[in-house]
């Protein structure tokens, strides 16, 4: 849990070339962005790279895979529900 931080979440939703998000991501791991404030959600329709998968190894970054855009709204929610719990926990304000 970043502490006073924030949260990150990267969605790889629709296949394009550029897969900005993917760079996004780099960019963020580059400039020491704590990697438990990084979630990462991917379609299951795409077909995760083998550099994506060696990152989100590499540096322990929680990631899960998704249906359809209500499957990814409810995990959203639960991320963030999740985060806020934790920051009041940590924060003593449970």
């Amino acid at each position: 849990m970043v502490a006073g931080g924030g949260l990150i979440i990267v969605i790889r939703h629709v296949e394009l070339a550029r897969c900005g998000e993917l760079i996004e991501l780099a960019f963020l791991l580059r400039e020491g962005v704590p990697t438990d404030a990084i979630r990462v959600l991917v379609n299951q329709e795409i077909n995760v790279s083998s550099m994506l998968l060696e990152l989100l190894r590499m540096y322990r970054i929680y990631w899960e895979r998704y249906r359809d855009e209500e499957e990814l709204l409810r995990i959203i929610r639960s991320i963030i529900q999740y985060f806020i719990g934790e920051m009041q926990s940590s924060r003593g304000l449970l």
